[in-house]
């Protein structure tokens, strides 16, 4: 009896560590995010190239914001795309806006992998029949979204998928083996994609597992009723394949890996190529048939065939055939009672080895907006610039990949003049540059709320480099409407640069918006925590007559155009970068009314100025000196106001756009001690500390 007790406790010590692997294992495994209903393409729309499926009335479709974990030889599927101008891939790249010919080797990867554009023009390398190939990454397979015009009518791609051009598959020696036949391929990320990121594989193990085998077919027109779930394809019943119940499906981590099962005294290891849905029936998409138990190994004749199981057998009780399994012919009683009568088939999992992809530094989507057709005469399509388009969904970032010495990005043409496809004047200063000035504008993320501004980025390219000023955004989060000249959210990795800058890496007019640079960064000091961000945007509204002073230059608000606000500045050092922008503090001058600190007016010909509003800090400098240095010379200046950095476009602050956060409001005498000639007033670059 004690030996007994003892075997119960093992039992139960086995059983719960056994679930206590399980769920660690699941708590990484990429779960299915939802489903959605697919709808009958147009007539005309979804193109049928390369075999690609085309969805279906009423059909429900499994989506992802997840793929399998990354490692050093990660599985996937390998399918055929053609990302021409007019092929199935439908329209342009995610990552660089380009079409890509079918005899250059480009992939786009499930959305998971995708990684928000992480991998954009990285390498892999996709290992298959005995060969490899490199190819670069230029598109996402979307697995969040399908059965609409952006996606051409086609189901969201499975989480586990590589779309591959022509190129990569003739390179493999597999273009005419394509046949939808979804073979295993494996999957190598280059290992630039994956340096640093630690390495948290799971040891192999084996979980045991009580289940209930079950019979169905495969093939074109057996019972399974539509093509497996995982790779899309039909299974001859001579094949051992097995779809697993909802829980064990695992929203497909356990697809293409193979399972030992075992029962009357044999084994025959079967691959994973469905689901046996256990939430879902009785509707079309499942040939009315009742949802699956969640202990269901659902098996093809080969698998029930190997495990010597007679068909008679088989045919008793198709759908719930129940088989015994090995058991200990010395087992007292007792233990068969509680063991072996519950004990159906004895389940192995094999194979099951899982990393933690290191996603958590990743730059995902923030969202998607809906394009609308720009007004006549809008969108300014000046260097290739691209207009959105009706319907059209654009992905959205807040983020962009991490700035390293090296960060690889996309370099695109712009122009900062007046009039040029950049649209109103550059965020960082409120002006417009010459095209013949190295000025660039950066990805939201890299933008950084203008932590960045006025400052010095290193780009690199074709073996030159140039030094280039950040003046502007590149709006990830926001487009197609009339602030930004109804053109789509720019993408999460691009240094929008003037022609100067594409002239001084000497890079041919032929190939602009294509250029892949490095870009450093020389701003990177104490940039860890202290980031003033953005609070906030207003809506302009245009001033009633005789309202906005323009003295000076000063910029009047515009009707609906949205400008940002800030209640915060950058950080104060020895030696703080500002933009010195000229102001009159006497009454009747465009500074408006009396001064914020002392309530009165100040003469022209006296050092004042005011500081956006983070550097006035609710009144804390007023009164105090400040020295400015610009143009070889010093300055000492008296703080008497603030420039509203938080508020603008109404009457207290004379219609004029909320103060940018960098900047030092100051007196004609201010400019003047500094040397700098009249012409050159209006902006300036400077640095200034307390006095």
């Amino acid at each position: 009896m004690k030996n007994s007790s003892l075997g119960k406790s093992l039992l139960v010590l086995l059983i719960f560590a056994t679930l206590t692997h399980c769920l660690d294992a699941r708590l990484q495994a990429c779960q299915p995010s939802g489903k959605i209903r697919g709808i009958k393409p147009p007539p005309g729309q979804c193109n049928p190239e390369n075999d690609s499926d085309c969805c279906k009335q009423g059909k429900m479709y499994t989506t992802y914001k997840c793929s399998p974990p990354v490692t050093g030889n990660t599985k996937a599927v390998l399918t055929l795309n053609s990302f021409q101008k007019g092929g199935d891939g439908g329209g342009p790249s995610e990552c660089d806006n380009q079409y890509h010919s079918d005899d250059t080797p480009v992939v786009a990867l499930s959305t998971g992998w995708y990684s928000g554009g992480d991998r954009c023009l990285n390498y892999i390398t996709v290992s298959a029949n005995g060969r490899s190939v490199k190819a670069k990454v230029v598109d996402e397979c979307d697995s969040t979204m399908g059965c609409d015009d952006e996606h051409d009518y086609q189901p969201p791609c499975p989480n586990n998928i590589v779309d591959a051009s022509k190129a990569v598959w003739e390179a493999l020696e597999r273009l005419d083996a394509y046949v939808r036949e979804g073979n295993e391929q494996v999957l190598e990320a280059a290992e630039s994609v994956i340096r640093n990121k630690q390495d948290s594989s799971s040891q192999l193990q084996a979980a045991v597992v009580f289940v209930v085998l079950d019979r169905f077919g495969i093939a074109a027109g057996g019972d399974g009723g539509g093509p497996s779930e995982y790779d899309n394809q039909y299974h001859s019943d001579d094949t051992p394949v097995v779809a697993l119940s909802t829980g064990w499906y695992s929203g497909g981590d356990r697809c293409l890996n193979n399972i030992t099962v075992s029962a009357n005294g044999r084994s025959v290891k079967a691959k994973v190529v469905d689901e046996c849905d256990s939430t879902m029936g009785c509707d079309d998409e499942y040939d009315y048939q009742l949802p699956c138990p969640n202990n269901i190994v659902d098996a093809s004749k080969a698998v029930w065939e190997a495990l010597g199981i007679p068909e008679v057998g088989a045919s008793q009780s198709p759908h719930n055939q129940q088989v015994k399994t090995k058991q200990d012919k010395n087992k007292n009683h007792e233990e068969n009672s509680i063991v072996g009568t519950s004990l159906r088939v004895l389940l192995v999992f094999v194979t099951l080895t899982y990393c933690l992809d290191a996603r958590l530094q990743a730059c995902q989507p923030s969202g998607k907006i809906r394009g609308i057709k720009p007004p006549p005469g809008q969108c300014n399509p000046e260097n290739d610039s691209d207009c959105c388009k009706q319907e059209k969904m654009y992905t959205t970032y807040k983020c962009s990949p991490p700035v390293t010495s090296n960060t690889k990005a996309v370099l695109t043409l712009n122009s900062f003049q007046a009039g040029g496809d950049g649209g109103g004047p550059s965020e960082c200063d409120n002006q417009y540059h010459s095209d013949d000035t190295p000025v660039v504008a950066h990805s939201t993320g890299w933008y950084s709320g203008g932590d960045r501004c006025l400052n010095y980025i290193t780009a690199s390219a074709d073996g030159r480099s140039v030094k280039a000023k950040v003046v502007d955004e590149c709006d990830s989060t926001m487009g197609c409407d009339d602030e930004h000249d109804y053109q789509p959210p720019c993408p999460n990795n691009i240094v929008d640069a003037s022609k100067a800058v594409w002239e001084a890496l000497h890079i041919p007019e032929v190939r602009r918006w294509s250029g892949l640079l490095d870009l450093r960064t020389t701003c990177l000091q104490n940039f860890v925590t202290e980031v003033c961000q953005p609070s906030g945007k207003i809506r302009g509204i245009k001033p009633p007559p005789g309202q906005c002073n323009t003295e000076n230059d000063s910029d009047c608000c515009k009707q609906g155009k949205m400008y940002t606000t800030y209640q915060c500045s950058p950080p104060v050092t020895g030696n703080t970068k500002a933009v010195l922008t000229l102001n009159s503090f006497e009454k009747g001058g465009d500074g408006g009314g009396p001064s914020e600190c002392d309530k009165h007016y100040h003469s022209d010909e006296k050092p004042v100025v005011a500081l956006s509003t983070g550097w006035y800090s609710r009144g804390d400098r007023c009164h105090n000196y400040i020295t400015i240095n610009a143009n070889g010379r010093s300055v000492q200046a008296m703080v008497v106001d603030e420039c509203d950095s938080t508020a603008g476009c109404d009457e207290v602050h004379d219609y004029q756009p909320p103060c940018p956060h960098n900047i030092v409001d100051a007196s004609k005498a201010v400019w003047k001690a500094l040397g700098i000639s009249e012409g050159d007033w209006g902006e300036y670059d400077i640095t200034w500390s307390d006095a």
